[in-house]
């Protein structure tokens, strides 16, 4: 890079002003040496001739003059960094960056490596050396020539261990930064003494220009042989990100277990329990590391249609004539027309900015063209569950003064049945809805209702400007399906999603190739996150058409290759094919087997199966969910080892389990590609930092061994901004230091993997003190042949747990003709004591495998034919049991239970 003739002038003076200055000043002559020098290189070296005011120096004085332009001008005030080295020497922006990429040309002479070009790299140099002297000085009493002094020894190179230690730990590895004094605490904790040199080879002391010089000297390791001699003297230390990867075998701190990397929470305690992702441990990732400007949702959606325009981005099977055939698609152009013309729409209908929008409907194209329209124009949206029920959606729409509501002619009719107690709504839209089907609006004053293509229409005849928000503006109001009581609205930002979706994007890739099939709820955290994240990569996304039961053919016409779905689904795919090889009986099921067989040990031996084994029986497995499919998440729930492993053998390509909640912003953790261990959730997510606090009333420390356990809390940018006014429930689960506290129990599994092993909240305690939580049991029963769904219940008046159980029908049946049972209809199968025995059989069997303890195994079941749905009010709409619904439900049938069990304790023989 060549400075032209006026910057050389410019320089040449600066150069001169420089010498001038620097006759009584030996830091002056470092910097004079180090301007010198680049002005020589990037200047004289490349055209030849003389430099006026050049004055000669070695490479390593050039260096040491290089530390301190660090020093001097780039950390008094980092964030104003550039502008004050400008100042001082009266330059251009232009050359400014000029000189920043002669700087960048040092790096192989200061082997460090800190990031010339950024602050944080003059940051954490400077920290290194004020620390070094805060250390030496508390304590030693003494002056930082104790460790200079040691520099020069070879006894134990403790000065050296010391310089990397520093560097490992120092940086922005906190939310906050740390203070000099704090640093200083935290090295004390974990250095040892020096070893200092003997009173006879101590050198004369220095004055503090030559102490300055001596300590940033010390960063460059001194050659130990002849061999690892070179032109400048120096050697490579290595940076924080390369330290905590590294094996050397003088490091002094462990920081990092594989997957994730340990820090120390507060830097006054020492206690290290603080996991951050391997991938990042430095910082936690807040954008996307190639696309650092896109800051808030619509940012998101304007590089997707910039960059992808004419790719294919929504299609659905349901054309305008209710009909089913293939997919059709809609461009990312189009739909950033489309999104516009919305906005567009609502503003000319008076809709506010900063209003809030409810969407009442099932995941269809239009579902993403109104949230993206929510953004531009600085709406905030607010999913309405379809299955919540009319109390439910009342209570949203009025909590959050929602204004305008996008519904479809289905749920029209259960808005209109108690549009009066809505006041807040103006405007309703109604998706795939005919004009002349319309209702009047006259039935609520001041309220309007119209069709999307109309708004549509007149949104595209009126387009108005973008009203873009800021990152930290609230994107959405998402109402949690909470088991007990009225949904809570946690408010998520811009910046929320886009720092999920960043850091969740360090190890996993998606391609416009790459094509997505969206079935999961669209108001649930899980989808809405999938689709942020999908649509900044050019995914093609394919909308089922609505119907759960007609899933399996729409897979099979779309063909995916990325598959998201939840432990529900997964455990009856698992049911399903597991019980057809069962009755295939004979040779394939002996086929079966032994490619199961063979595969599996191939996977856990790192070798690649043979391929014979998919030709021959897998391919027609992986046929169900289109043929083509490479990964495939599960989320929202724990999934079973056993059936994890199953789909990695039988579907190939990469099974990544998930774990995340709607506070953050969706994935918490994440299993890693080419993890092959199976029973854990992954490594914490770049975007946040994870850690485990005691719960003394269930056992869990965080100095529990082999594995330390406990409630797993979370902090970092995904962190939601709390519960729409709800001040008091967001102070329950955001303590002073920002952490979440999720109620989710874990162990951190070697390699720093997170297991998800209880929940906090729903446990209760049995007669005889021992502590139950259900989740966990109904996980284990969930691979039992028999159950589709069920509820464990038990109370501290009862020493042991019953289940109502609700069947899988056709093998319930199955049995019942091997057994040769004669029954009328289902519920009479139900209540055969035969029936209910056979099921328990099995349900101890599954126990006895998963090594549940004596007191968490089930002693009586009910079985019940009507299974938990959203409409009996039994489950949320993520497909969690509501045990206080469920237990009034079932309140005769666990009595009747008890009294079972009570009478046959009594008719035992007593000693």
């Amino acid at each position: 890079m060549d400075f032209d003739e006026e910057e050389e002038q410019m320089f040449a003076e600066l150069l001169e002003e420089e010498t001038a200055a620097a006759a009584q000043d030996e830091e002056r002559v470092l910097i004079l040496d180090c301007l010198s020098g680049l002005y020589a290189e990037s200047v004289i070296g490349r055209r030849g001739g003389s430099a006026p005011g050049r004055r000669k120096c070695k490479p390593r004085r050039r260096m040491e003059g290089y530390c301190m332009l660090y020093a001097d001008y780039f950390v008094d005030d980092p964030l104003h960094g550039e502008a004050v080295f400008r100042r001082r020497f009266r330059m251009s922006r232009k050359l400014f960056l000029k000189i920043m990429y002669a700087l960048r040309e040092y790096n192989s002479y200061f082997r460090c490596k800190l990031d010339c070009t950024g602050v944080a790299g003059f940051s954490i140099l400077q920290k290194c050396m004020l620390a070094m002297r805060m250390l030496a000085y508390r304590a030693h009493g003494d002056s930082t020539d104790d460790y200079l002094r040691m520099a020069e020894s070879t006894a134990l190179d403790c000065f050296y261990r010391f310089c990397r230690a520093v560097i490992a730990v120092l940086g922005d590895i906190y939310l906050r930064s740390p203070t000099i004094e704090d640093m200083a605490k935290i090295l004390a904790l974990r250095l040892p003494p020096p070893t200092l040199p003997t009173s006879a080879s101590q050198p004369r002391p220095m004055d503090a220009p030559g102490r300055r010089l001596r300590a940033v000297s010390a960063h460059l390791q001194p050659p130990e042989t002849a061999a690892r001699r070179s032109s400048d003297g120096l050697a490579a230390n290595p940076t924080a990100g390369e330290y905590a990867h590294g094996t050397n075998s003088l490091r002094i701190l462990s920081p990092v277990l594989g997957y994730s990397a340990v820090l120390p929470e507060k830097l006054q305690t020492g206690k290290w329990n603080v996991y951050r992702s391997a991938k990042s441990p430095i910082s936690l990732v807040e954008r996307f590391s190639d696309n650092p400007d896109i800051g808030t949702l619509h940012d998101n959606f304007v590089y997707a249609v910039e960059t992808f325009r004419d790719h294919r981005y929504l299609g659905t099977r349901v054309h305008a004539d209710g009909t089913i055939g293939d997919y059709k698609w809609m461009t990312y152009g189009e739909a950033g027309t489309s999104r516009t013309a919305i906005g567009s729409g609502l503003i000319c209908h008076g809709i506010s900015e900063g209003a809030r929008v409810g969407l009442y409907f099932i995941n269809r194209p239009e579902w993403i063209i109104v949230d993206n329209a929510c953004s531009a124009y600085s709406y905030v949206s607010v999913p309405l569950y379809d299955t919540l029920g009319p109390d439910a959606v009342q209570f949203i729409v009025n909590h959050a003064t929602v204004e305008a509501i996008f519904c479809v002619p289905q749920t029209l009719s259960t808005l209109l049945s108690f549009i009066t107690q809505m006041p807040c709504v103006r405007l309703i839209v109604v998706v795939g809805g005919i004009d002349e089907n319309l209702p009047s609006s006259a039935a609520a004053a001041g309220m309007e209702i119209i069709t999307y293509s109309r708004l549509h229409s007149q949104g595209h005849m009126s387009p108005q400007p973008f009203r873009p928000p800021k990152p930290e503006d609230a994107a959405t109001i998402c109402y949690t399906s909470g088991t007990t009581g009225t949904p809570k609205g946690a408010v998520l930002s811009h910046a929320n999603f886009i720092a999920n979706v960043a850091g969740s994007d360090f190890g996993i890739k998606f391609y416009p190739s790459d094509v997505y099939i969206s079935y999961l709820p669209l108001a649930h955290i899980y989808e809405r996150t999938n689709q942020i994240w999908l649509l900044n990569r050019g995914v093609a996304i394919g909308f089922y058409q609505g119907d759960s039961l007609k899933l399996m053919d729409d897979l099979a016409t779309l063909r995916p290759t990325i598959f998201a779905s939840v432990p529900r689904l997964y455990n009856r795919i698992y049911a399903a094919i597991t019980n057809a090889v069962k009755e295939s009986g004979g040779l394939k099921e002996r086929l079966f087997n032994a490619a199961y067989n063979a595969k599996r040990q191939a996977i856990l031996n790192g070798r690649n199966p043979s391929p014979v084994w998919d030709k021959l029986v897998f391919n027609k497995i992986k046929a169900r969910l289109g043929g083509r499919v490479r990964l495939m998440s599960s989320g929202a729930s724990p999934l079973s080892p056993d059936v994890m492993e199953f789909l990695r053998i039988c579907f190939g390509g990469e099974i990544l389990e998930g774990y995340g909640m709607t506070e953050t912003s969706c994935v918490i953790t994440t299993m890693d590609v080419g993890d092959k261990l199976i029973g854990h959730v992954g490594s914490p997510n770049p975007a946040c930092e994870v850690k485990l606090v005691d719960v003394p009333e269930m056992n869990y420390t965080s100095e529990d061994q082999p594995y330390p356990r406990g409630e797993i809390c979370v902090r970092g940018p995904i962190i939601f901004h709390g519960y729409y006014k709800d001040e008091v429930q967001t102070r329950e689960v955001i303590d002073e230091d920002g952490w979440l506290h999720t109620g989710d129990i874990g162990l951190w599994l070697p390699g720093g993997r997170l297991k998800i092993i209880d929940r906090k909240k729903n446990i209760f305690k049995l007669a005889q003190g021992e502590y139950i939580a259900p989740e966990k049991i109904e996980n284990v029963y969930a691979k039992c042949k028999f159950i589709a769904q069920s509820f464990v219940y038990g109370d501290s008046f009862n020493s042991s747990l019953v289940a109502v159980i609700a069947v899988e029908p056709e093998v319930l049946k199955a049995w019942a003709v091997s057994e040769r049972i004669q029954y009328d209809e289902l519920r009479q199968l139900c209540a055969d004591p035969r029936a209910r025995a056979a099921v328990l059989a099995d349900m101890d069997s599954i126990g006895k495998e998963a090594q549940l303890r004596g007191f968490e195994f089930v002693k009586a079941i009910t079985l019940v034919a009507e299974p938990f749905t959203l409409e009996n009010g039994l489950l949320t709409p993520t497909f969690k049991v509501k045990r206080p619904q469920a237990k009034a439900y079932f309140a005769k049938e666990i009595t009747d239970m008890y009294a079972q069990l009570n009478e046959a304790e009594s008719a035992r023989p007593k000693l």
